[in-house]
């Protein structure tokens, strides 16, 4: 089924020709091969043919000239257009994975509580055990202590009161006022917070060390290198010295020691010039587009009249199966092998793919090979059929040593231009009388500062013709169950 309003515009044309043509449904689904059912969806804008071939012949029957079937073909294209990307979306739809639900949001008067801090609860004391349960007296808590390898000796300079604060101090035994604990009947004490003045006395000595060692570094390179500045090794050498006399005191006075970072891991204040300056943006450039700028839809099998083609196919008459209809023929040709007998009409829709406009310049025949006359039996599509149909677009002669295309019927000759919303239709009639001939089209194409040759083939294969004459023929009249030879006169 089409979609919107071009199945609907599509569908007025086509009624609007069946009653300036005065015939009923029934007369015209009779003379179409087709179900009058059908033929009135096609009419009603209910169904939208997957060929054009039928709404081409009924057009024709009821008197359509040459600009009416142009403009008609051109309503379908843009229906089957619509159908096709309404098509696609459904497919998107149905191929994207569910999304998640979101997630609620909370209540509003949750949101906009304040927070309440809470009065810090005093701990709790520890419940003593049963009398039964004696616990085993936990062992004297003593401060984490460095390893001996990160040990440093005492510093020269370092005061005897610095050195004292260092040392581990003693236990002390109760005094008279206060009463021993009792290990069994009593929690473990938590471990004694760390001396809040003693931390102030080491940072304290430890900046005084490293501002003295550092000047010491500093006047050490001067008197060694002169007043031309920078560091020499022995300032170097200082700096080190007081960094690591700077964390050590830290290092054994902490409850938590933490090992010092080796310079692989300590963060280079150097940075890239590349990371910090900031590169000037710019604007993102549009693409150039590439690619064919035009396609190409084929029907190799576009018949004038459903009485006027033959075909030759290398099989005995009593194995072939019944004539196909037009919009069988395709597949029937295909299963069998047939080839168009003495004459082939194609038809060549061609469109542009973007937005820009495209120029045929030209549209030729190559043909890719030539050779002797098929021994097939010819087969007939169908008998008793009305008058001939006008002859239209251009021909060609494919015996000729260069077959060349002529228009016919008025058809204006190249160039042509095509885009995306204005497509063109071309009919070409392949003649041979003596010759078995594979051949395709080829036309020169242009849009801006591009160029180039679009092949025209069916889906991929070349077209084939080869001539009838002389050959036996079969027919299969209406009310026959079986083909029957030729009648002629």
């Amino acid at each position: 089924m089409g979609s919107g309003a071009e199945n609907e515009a599509f569908a007025a044309r086509l009624k609007e020709l069946k009653e300036r043509s005065g015939l009923s449904y029934g007369q015209l689904a009779k003379r179409l091969h087709l179900s009058t059912s059908t033929l009135h969806r096609y009419c009603n804008g209910d169904a939208l043919p997957a060929e054009f071939t039928p709404a081409d012949r009924l057009a024709r029957l009821c008197g359509a000239d040459r600009a009416e079937l142009m403009d008609l073909h051109r309503r379908w294209l843009l229906a089957d257009a619509a159908r096709a990307a309404a098509k696609e979306q459904q497919e998107a739809v149905r191929a994207e994975p569910p999304r998640p639900a979101p997630a609620e949001p909370a209540p509003e008067e949750a949101a906009e509580a304040p927070v309440r801090k809470e009065p810090a609860a005093a701990p709790e004391p520890a419940e003593a055990p049963a009398p039964h349960e004696t616990p085993a007296a936990p062992a004297p808590h003593k401060p984490p202590t460095a390893p001996a390898s990160e040990r440093q000796p005492a510093d020269e300079s370092q005061s005897a009161d610095e050195r004292h604060d260092q040392e581990p101090a003693p236990e002390q035994s109760p005094t008279p006022d206060q009463e021993p604990p009792e290990p069994a009947l009593t929690a473990t004490a938590p471990p004694p917070r760390p001396r809040p003045r003693r931390s102030r006395v080491l940072l304290a000595s430890a900046a005084t060390l490293v501002v003295l060692v550092a000047g010491g570094g500093i006047v050490a390179g001067r008197l060694a290198g002169g007043d031309g500045g920078g560091d020499t090794e022995a300032a170097k050498a200082g700096h080190a010295a007081a960094a690591d006399r700077a964390v050590t005191p830290s290092r054994t006075e902490s409850e938590s020691p933490t090992p010092s970072k080796s310079p692989s891991q300590t963060p280079s204040p150097r940075t890239s010039p590349s990371r910090t300056a900031s590169s000037p943006s710019t604007p993102p450039t549009a693409e150039a587009p590439t690619g064919t700028p035009v396609t190409a839809r084929v029907n190799a099998h576009a018949w004038e009249d459903p009485c006027s083609p033959r075909y030759l196919v290398h099989s005995d008459h009593e194995g072939m199966p019944p004539p196909p209809t037009e919009g069988d023929a395709p597949g029937w040709a295909r299963a069998l092998g047939a080839v168009p007998a003495g004459r082939q009409r194609i038809a060549v829709t061609l469109q542009g793919t973007g937005d820009e406009t495209v120029v045929l310049n030209a549209m030729r025949v190559r043909t890719l090979r030539s050779g002797p006359p098929l021994a097939w039996d010819a087969y007939i599509m169908g008998v008793g059929c009305g008058g001939n149909v006008p002859a239209e677009g251009f021909t060609t002669d494919l015996d000729a040593p260069r077959p060349a295309l002529k228009p016919l019927s008025g058809q204006r000759d190249f160039p042509y231009k095509v885009s995306a919303s204005d497509p063109e239709v071309f009919y070409v009639t392949a003649n041979t009388t003596a010759h078995d001939v594979t051949w395709c089209l080829e036309i020169d194409w242009s849009s801006g500062d591009r160029h180039g040759t679009l092949r025209v083939t069916d889906a991929g294969t070349p077209f084939r013709t080869a001539p009838a004459k002389n050959r036996p023929t079969w027919q299969w009249p209406p009310g026959d169950t079986a083909w029957g030879p030729e009648v002629k006169g």
